[in-house]
């Protein structure tokens, strides 16, 4: 059965698997990690038993609402990796999330506030390694009620 954690929420990944070109990392006495899927949108939905990311951008409106930054981790261990999320170069939270083998699905979010807007990035870390980022810009909400 799907397993769901708060703050990070996981789930076994249980069907096929998409490859997508990037890093993987072995630090030493720790499991090699390899992102397969990464992706920013405006919600997680389970579909299947899997989780899926819904309203892929990589622009949103700072309207107070939640950006999902979901991954599809691959390991033949358990181990930890860390979402990152890095506001106008500077880090703005991270996430530790625990995943196990063979694949496993994560997702953190933040909620966008009127004055964070400009550029974002999220990485995929595990230690000080990078598996993978992706970038977004945030831009103001105006509300066009006349």
């Amino acid at each position: 059965t799907p397993q769901i954690q708060e703050w990070g929420r996981s789930q076994t990944e249980v069907s096929e698997q998409k490859e997508v070109h990037v890093g993987e990392a072995a630090l030493p006495g720790r499991p090699i990690f390899k992102v397969i899927e990464a992706g920013i949108g405006t919600s997680v939905d389970r579909e299947g038993g899997r989780l899926t990311l819904n309203g892929i951008s990589r622009e949103f409106t700072c309207n107070n609402k939640k950006i999902y930054f979901l991954t599809k981790i691959k390991t033949p261990e358990g181990g930890r990796i860390t979402h990152v999320w890095v506001w106008r170069g500077k880090e703005y939270h991270r996430y530790e999330i625990e995943v196990k083998s063979p694949e496993w699905s994560v997702y953190s979010y933040v909620t966008l506030r009127s004055h964070q807007r400009g550029d974002w990035k999220v990485e995929v870390r595990a230690g000080d390694d990078v598996l993978a980022s992706e970038t977004f810009n945030a831009t103001l909400y105006v509300d066009l009620l006349i």
